[in-house]
């Protein structure tokens, strides 16, 4: 249809069709500049007489190098000072993935000496990306890779260079007063076996004081975002040359599924019941060195599935933060300054300074300095157990604590100087006592026969034994040898007639050694600790199990007597493969009674505690002399802190255990108890650690 005027066409409609392009961008758009030229133009006055052109109905086919997509329905209108192009929908699929788009529009100011972009918008718009697939990612991948200083100055080099060249196309082509939003934005990225979804979301920039801003809503629908506060903003500034990036994160509460997460990711469960908010301020300094946060954030009724810490999905997690924060980027510094953390309603009150330095050889501990403060002020016992989440802490659901209790200490540290430096110290008030412990944790099971399910010497804990009083593998407390408790304690737990089932001394001394080392090679388990864990746990190293160890240990210190707390973990704990209790224990290895046992074969039994798949007997029987050395040191120490007599010394020096052999063998060459052999060296032997 084609309207004609005196001197032209006035208007052109166009109704349905279909227009094809092929080709690449660059030659495309010099084809248009010519056609545009050919164009007469409109008059810029009211009544004027240009040419008005309308297409309707139309589809656009793009097919180029880097993908193809396809405008349904499209509508073109060219009036006296506008282009106004709407498409009912779109897609566009690439390399990195697929996009689809409803209820497109742009309108174009021809008012200028350029045309511009006075306002771009969706209705929805759906992006779809696989990272992991992507070749035309892989530049961007390699940099994303990059670790170290050279890394993270290379990533935010190419954030910041995107950021600016967006900058100058918005101002470019953009209206002063455009504004660009696309709503109903979904995304979903997946990289391996890994996916992130968002939306529904608006994303809009706009210009603010010479400057582009772009903002992301999320949470709730654009009617009802101005007046509520279910919604998440997320709203950053294009920084200018020199000036710091600044990203600011305001409202909630908002659900995670409202954000648009999915059950899995991020190993989350349950994300229509999680909310989450915030009220906060990022900001990168222009040398893209540091990286602050200051404000806070919470979340509640949080799951997930979170291997590493509990076998079960953990759920309702309640935390928040808040504090200042600065860190450097290239991972060699990490401040915060009141800093408090809360879970449920335990609060942890933080400031610290660490430094990090890499190794300077591949033999050489990373640097770590530390200083800091901490405390946790007063709150009710059950406190402590409310605030672990559902599924952190299985065997002692249930359990109910009476009493009060705050924490408050400093730790300063330089790894290269621990032995200057070392400062690492807590006082705790706490009146914390079980009120009442779930049945299958009450002690009451232990004073008659039990059944247990132990390990198998392949490490599988499918074995069910029968133990307790009244049974063949139980031994009582008077019927075993006092040299049995003496060993234990003199290898297992020195200060255990001190202690209420926590050794602070040896906790502090763990963690300097550990810190030394830059490994775990040493823990600070009492006693009390290892019977809570043989009674109850499993062996996996999961942080749900050490704290639930910690209050099986408060509640073990208090129902039983240390000579019962001696008794039973004699009776349960592993000696050797398939070797449960002192009884099998004594017949496993010298066949003989535990009443029987002499300090010498005492003292190895309790020697085999942290590694019972291990012997030590030579070819012969006799056991080794590097083993016997140890037993003898440890033996020495005993007579120091006055826990063997000089004759009971004198005895077990004498002594070599022998493997099937109720009595030891005489040492021809036995050591007074004050002589030393000179030039051996005398094994590692703390007496403080467990």
């Amino acid at each position: 249809e084609v309207r004609v005027g005196w001197g032209s066409p006035r208007e052109v409609v166009v109704d349905g069709g279909r227009l094809k392009l092929d080709g690449e961008f660059d030659a495309l758009a010099a084809q248009l500049d010519r056609v545009r030229a050919r164009m007469p133009k409109g008059e810029k006055k009211e009544g004027g007489g240009g040419t008005t052109v309308q297409l309707k109905r139309f589809d656009v086919l793009y097919q180029g190098s880097i993908g193809k997509a396809e405008l349904k329905s499209v509508t073109f209108e060219r009036l006296a000072e506008h282009i106004v192009v709407k498409a009912e929908a779109g897609s566009a699929d690439t390399s990195m993935g697929r996009a689809t788009m409803a209820g497109g529009k742009i309108e174009i100011d021809r008012s200028g000496d350029e045309p511009r972009i006075a306002g771009l918008s969706t209705d929805a718009i759906e992006l779809t990306a696989d990272l992991g697939a992507a070749s035309a990612v892989s530049n961007l991948a390699a940099v994303t890779s990059s670790s170290g200083d050279a890394g993270h100055r290379s990533r935010l080099a190419t954030v910041r260079s995107v950021m600016r060249r967006a900058s100058d196309a918005f101002g470019q082509y953009v209206h002063p007063e455009g504004v660009v939003e696309l709503r109903g934005l979904r995304a979903q990225i997946t990289r391996g076996e890994e996916r992130f979804s968002v939306g529904p979301a608006t994303l809009r920039f706009k210009r603010d004081k010479e400057r582009v801003v772009g903002e992301y809503v999320a949470g709730a629908s654009e009617e009802s975002a101005a007046g509520t506060d279910d919604r998440l903003s997320i709203r950053a500034s294009f920084p200018q040359e020199g000036e710091p990036l600044v990203v600011e994160m305001r409202g909630g509460p908002v659900s995670l599924a409202g954000l648009g997460l999915k059950e899995g990711e991020f190993h989350l469960v349950e994300v229509d019941r999680a909310t989450f908010r915030a009220n906060a301020r990022f900001e990168i300094d222009p040398q893209g060195e540091v990286l602050g946060f200051d404000g806070e954030a919470k979340v509640e009724n949080l799951s997930a599935m979170l291997p590493q810490i509990a076998k079960d999905p953990i759920k309702g997690v309640n935390a928040s933060f808040r504090g200042s924060v600065r860190a450097a980027l290239d991972g060699s510094n990490l401040s915060v300054k009141g800093g408090e953390l809360e879970l449920g309603h335990v609060r942890l009150a933080t400031t610290f300074d660490a430094s990090f330095e890499p190794p300077k050889t591949d033999k050489d501990p990373p640097r770590l300095r530390l200083d800091a403060t901490y405390e946790v002020p007063l709150v009710p016992c059950q406190a402590l157990v409310d605030a672990a989440p559902q599924g952190l802490l299985p065997t002692v659901a249930g359990m109910r604590l009476a009493g009060s209790f705050s924490l408050k200490g400093t730790a300063k540290f330089d790894t290269e100087k621990l032995d200057k430096t070392y400062a690492v110290q807590w006082d705790t008030a706490s009146t914390c006592r079980v009120t009442e412990a779930p049945a299958m944790v009450d002690v009451a099971r232990f004073k008659k026969a039990f059944k247990r399910v132990v390990y198998s010497p392949r490490g599988e804990r499918n074995v069910e034994i029968e133990t307790g009083p009244g049974t063949g593998a139980w031994a009582r407390y008077g019927a075993i040898s006092r040299h049995m408790e003496l060993a234990v304690i003199s290898f297992e737990d020195g200060r255990f007639s001190r202690h209420e089932g926590f050794d602070a001394e040896a906790i502090r001394n763990s963690i300097r050694e550990n810190l030394r080392k830059w490994q775990f090679v040493r823990g600070a388990s009492t006693i009390s600790m290892q019977l809570a864990k043989n009674l109850y746990l499993e062996r996996d190293k999961l942080l749900g199990r050490k704290i639930e160890e910690a209050f099986l240990t408060l509640y073990l210190e208090q129902a039983l007597t240390k000579e019962q707390i001696i008794e039973l973990y004699l009776n349960v704990v592993e000696f050797g493969p398939n070797v449960y209790g002192v009884q099998a224990a004594s017949q496993h290895y010298f066949r003989t009674e535990p009443s029987s046992l002499s300090l010498s074969q005492a003292f190895y039994l309790a020697s085999l505690l942290p590694n019972p798949h291990k012997e030590h007997f030579g070819a012969g029987g006799a056991l080794s002399p590097g083993w016997l050395k140890l037993l003898r040191t440890v033996m020495k120490h005993a007579n120091k802190v006055r826990r063997l007599t000089d004759e009971e010394l004198e005895q077990g020096l004498s002594e070599i255990p022998v493997r099937g052999n109720p009595s030891p063998m005489r040492d021809p060459n036995a050591e007074s108890s004050t002589s030393s052999e000179p030039g051996e060296a005398t094994p590692e032997f703390d007496p403080s650690q467990p």
